[in-house]
């Protein structure tokens, strides 16, 4: 069975656009994503921390089960981190199933992961943060306690949590909108806005940080024409922030963080912007394509496996 192939000449956003544009077949998908992964997501969570307390022989079931739901222990950051990850097969399934189209629009315009600019994307981001913890870092250290056991969970398992979060929010939300609208913004404005709500409670100012953050993130991958940089800047953001956690305060501490000053949000805000501008002016001297090539191919399901 042939698969339906995007557009010539398109940006990133409308790869899954269509003749008629429709917008429901991006409702159903967005509506039954996101109830899907409600559903499975919790199911994995509470299965995966089973088995840990099975084989670890943990104590008390209530008891392990509310520190790793705090994040307390390794397991619970394990489960959280692999829970979110589900995102990426979720909205694989959605964009075949729902769209009729390859899971490969979700990454590029070229349907392919462009590895160069994926290391260039993630040495900026590196960087920035680097300079920016130049400034915020701590003036000192101390590990938490189980530190070895979260920092092999935080290096194994965020990247994929923080590549999900892109996948689905900067991915599908923003195609499965701009199938059917025009402008880009709305997919923007709409993908930032879920993100941020993704996150749960939390104060005017850490909406704000979260939100600047998607629609960053969401221009970039619209003028990149993928989601390397996004990606890029997700995974190394969440990487040093766990890192610094685990070596300061604690993981659980940092994750029950509901409230942050103004002050602490623009100054995240501006290491987006400046990752941003560097993006900008790297993207025009490598010729990143922003577009669909002006030829379409036809592939089976075979090329698409």
């Amino acid at each position: 069975m042939s698969i339906t192939q995007p557009e010539p000449g398109v940006a990133y956003p409308q790869l899954l656009r269509r003749p008629g544009r429709s917008p429901l077949p991006g409702l159903v998908g967005v509506l039954g994503g996101l109830i899907g992964y409600l559903v499975i997501a919790g199911l994995f969570v509470e299965a995966l921390l089973g088995a840990w307390w099975v084989v670890a022989d943990a104590g008390p079931w209530t008891a392990f089960r509310s520190a790793a739901i705090g994040f307390e222990n390794p397991a619970g950051m394990l489960a959280g981190n692999l829970s979110i990850a589900l995102l990426i097969p979720i909205a694989a399934l959605i964009v075949r199933g729902v769209h009729g189209a390859s899971a490969r629009c979700l990454i590029s315009v070229e349907q392919r992961v462009r590895w160069r600019w994926l290391a260039v994307s993630t040495a900026v981001a590196l960087v920035a943060f680097g300079v920016h913890l130049v400034f915020i870092g701590p003036s000192s250290w101390s590990a938490q306690e189980g530190f070895v056991g979260f920092l092999v969970v935080i290096v194994l398992t965020t990247p994929l949590q923080a590549m999900a979060e892109e996948v689905f929010f900067r991915g599908y939300l923003m195609q499965a909108v701009g199938g059917f609208a025009a402008s880009p913004w709305w997919g923007i404005l709409g993908s930032a806005t879920l993100f941020a709500l993704f996150h749960g409670g939390q104060s005017p100012a850490l909406f704000f940080s979260r939100f600047a953050f998607g629609i960053v993130a969401g221009w970039l991958v619209v003028r990149t024409g993928g989601l390397e940089t996004a990606v890029a800047a997700h995974i190394v953001n969440n990487v040093l922030a766990w890192l610094l956690a685990a070596g300061t305060t604690s993981i659980a501490e940092v994750r029950a963080i509901t409230h942050v000053t103004w002050a602490d949000a623009f100054s995240d805000v501006a290491v987006f912007a400046g990752i941003t501008l560097v993006s900008v002016v790297l993207v025009r001297g490598m010729h990143v394509r922003a577009r669909t090539p002006r030829t379409t191919v036809v592939m089976s399901d075979a090329a698409d496996a």
